[in-house]
């Protein structure tokens, strides 16, 4: 359902700000930082996202309602891009900003007639912005989000995530894990990009490790229906593991993160989820690396990865490796990724 587009004009009690990021879901994630920022400045929050991130923060305490953009579905093209700009320009923004990077985004941004339009210099079509934020490469994207506060002339304060799921998710999510010894460790083995997962085998000996390190543990893996295989491996390794790929609904499985003692976990989207609960957390990289702003940041962690010349080879993760033979996984050895999760557990038991 398109929001904007249903929604009549009328005169808001406070100046909205309209913060897009259309990206994966982790990018969304980054994004809440803006949140609590732009409410506690006067503004009501709107989020305007991609349909699969709706769940993850229409509860979010610091925002007034989510923007869907149906991008790929019911809003793909020219004419469901005037359409929800339209919707935008009804809803009458003060203010918009722009985390995500895109030639629709500008655009969007542009048609919608929002007076005070802030992105970064970097983006696709960034002229169409009233204001350009140069950014540094290497700052996290936590660091680079809040800079557009700043542009805006808000004090962004320091770094912080949130996220809250409803409390029936919350629930669901304790009835999942129920009374499982503890530590309780998250496997997250996927990732959209085949040169950002670790191999399965990987997994399954790190919790072999953790499973003789301590033996109460609990291990759930998290993910897709896409990560069943992976997790059949890594289930086969220790009595204790329960496989929940596919099985949960986007904000059971946040609410499963945030139950976690330590989350182990390929670059992807589950890095960040763990970084707005405080979960300790052993983050994978391979093709890519932390310094293009994606690692974790504000839990505690340890970086797990491979010196080899060759990477990082893309700032996003690829199909395939460039050079055919994908040593970035092949030389993370187990041991060094055991090692890392037994220094944020405290040793073993």
């Amino acid at each position: 359902m398109n929001l904007a587009a249903n929604e009549p004009t009328r005169a808001a009690i406070a100046p909205r700000a309209l913060v897009v990021q259309s990206g994966f879901i982790g990018d969304v994630v980054l994004a809440a930082c803006l949140f609590a920022p732009l409410r506690q400045a006067g503004f009501e929050v709107f989020p305007l996202v991609k349909p699969a991130a709706l769940p993850l923060l229409r509860h979010h305490p610091d925002v007034a309602r989510v923007v869907v953009d149906d991008k790929r579905g019911a809003h793909r093209g020219w004419r469901g891009l005037l359409e929800v700009a339209a919707g935008l320009r009804r809803m009458g923004f003060a203010l918009a900003l722009a985390p995500h990077r895109s030639h629709r985004t500008s655009l969007l941004l542009w048609l919608a007639g929002i007076s005070s339009r802030i992105g970064f210099a970097s983006a696709p079509l960034s002229f169409l912005l009233t204001q350009r934020v140069e950014v540094a490469p290497s700052d996290h994207q936590i660091i680079r989000n809040l800079s557009l506060l700043a542009a805006a002339g808000i004090e962004p304060g320091p770094p912080r995530l949130s996220l809250r799921m409803s409390e029936a998710a919350r629930a669901q999510a304790q009835s999942l894990i129920g009374d499982r010894a503890r530590p309780l460790i998250g496997i997250a083995p996927g990732s959209a990009w085949p040169t950002k997962r670790w191999p399965a085998e990987g997994f399954a000996a790190v919790v072999a490790a953790l499973a003789a390190a301590y033996p109460r543990a609990g291990f759930v893996v998290l993910g897709e229906q896409a990560d069943r295989e992976a997790a059949a491996t890594i289930g086969a390794a220790a009595a204790q593991v329960v496989d929940l790929t596919g099985r949960t609904s986007l904000e059971v499985w946040a609410g499963l993160i945030e139950r976690l003692d330590l989350l182990i976990s390929n670059d992807s989207a589950p890095v960040h989820v763990a970084a707005a609960y405080g979960v300790p957390t052993v983050a994978i990289f391979l093709a890519t690396h932390p310094s293009f702003g994606f690692g974790p940041l504000l839990q505690p962690y340890r970086i797990a990865q491979a010196s080899l010349n060759c990477r990082p080879c893309t700032p996003h993760g690829g199909a395939r490796c460039p050079l055919g033979h994908f040593n970035c996984a092949h030389h993370l050895t187990p041991i060094a990724v055991a090692s890392a999760a037994l220094e944020l557990l405290g040793g073993p038991a």
